[in-house]
């Protein structure tokens, strides 16, 4: 194609340069042709009207510009850059916006452990110490919902929107343990209800949204591996002692309640992040083995052989808390 166009110029140019010759040779009567123009202007006409000939190229043009062709061929011809293709951005993927389902899950939990016999006994010196499984469960479910409420309100847009700066004041930041100024279950409380209000608003769709993206599913799944492992290594601490075992366990229990919720929540809204990233089967193999350790509620905890599970409740919920973060860590 590019010697086509090469030799097809050759020729447009031979044809320039003889009509250019022949404008410029002189006519039959010896008049040229600007000499014809002047005649023209003062009105005067030649004796004989004079004839425009083309030259035809000779031998020694015709082998010049066949040369000058050659050059080209063998200076351009293979050598040229060609042009870069245009490069087109890709269209961004479009993801839907997470519903208000995540959120309303912990509000449950957290509801429930407010409404109660017993109340938040979190922050309770007394009754926290007589109850003292009940109060580890509500730590740990707390410990969880911070990790889950510092992930949706760094997600969600506009992040100084009311529901999202309250959420954030409340459960990330605030301190549900604290006996006083304010307390665990005031803290508790402004959490709960800034959970609702963004639930609302998201399901509203009221000027806030969430991505239902990977980089969300991402960074939730990345916080409930990091509580798992905090919660293994706390329930297989070889220190931990006899009076201690109890509270470890409630603590990995109130964690996995939580945090088998929240995920089981979110796969209708992140059922496209999840397909995108193959991870269906690990997200519901972690759910199953959240649940079962969500269960794991005995009246009297056991230190058994380490060799069987069955005697030794710590043993059996770090076993179900490892096998669910094993199957998140697969998630990309």
């Amino acid at each position: 194609m590019k010697l086509e166009r090469i030799v097809l110029a050759g020729l447009v140019l031979a044809i320039i340069v003889g009509n250019w010759i022949g404008c410029n040779r002189s006519s039959k009567d010896g008049t040229d042709l600007k000499g014809l123009v002047e005649l023209s202007k003062r009105g005067e006409t030649p004796a004989q009207a004079p004839v425009i000939q083309l030259v035809q190229l000779d031998k020694k043009d015709v082998d010049k510009i066949k040369a000058d062709l050659a050059e080209l061929k063998e200076n351009c011809i293979g050598k040229c850059p060609e042009p870069e293709p245009v490069k087109v951005p890709p269209i961004p993927e479009s993801w839907p916006d997470m519903d208000g389902a995540p959120l309303m899950a912990m509000s449950r939990i957290l509801a429930e452990e407010l409404e109660s016999t017993w109340g938040w006994r979190a922050d309770d010196l007394v009754i926290g110490r007589l109850f003292d499984n009940g109060a580890s469960r509500q730590k740990g479910e707390a410990q969880a919902i911070k990790a889950y409420a510092r992930v949706f309100t760094g997600r969600a847009r506009p992040g100084n929107a009311g529901p999202v700066k309250a959420l954030n004041e409340s459960m990330v930041k605030g301190d549900l343990e604290k006996l006083w100024f304010p307390s665990g279950k005031k803290t508790a409380l402004l959490g709960l209800s800034a959970l609702d209000d963004l639930a609302i608003a998201l399901d509203k769709k009221e000027k806030i949204n969430l991505p239902a993206d990977p980089k969300t599913l991402n960074a939730a799944v990345k916080a409930t591996v990091d509580i798992l492992e905090r919660e293994i290594k706390a329930v297989t601490d070889p220190e931990i002692g006899t009076m201690k075992d109890d509270n470890a366990l409630h603590h990995a229990r109130g964690v996995a309640l939580v945090s088998e919720a929240v995920l089981s929540s979110m796969a209708k809204p992140f059922d496209k992040a999840v397909k995108k990233a193959g991870a269906a089967k690990d997200l519901k193999t972690a759910v199953s083995h959240l649940k079962v350790a969500g269960q794991i509620d005995p009246l009297t905890v056991l230190g058994g052989d380490e060799e069987e599970l069955s005697s030794n409740h710590l043993l059996l919920m770090a076993y179900e808390l490892d096998q669910a973060s094993d199957a998140l860590k697969n998630i990309k």
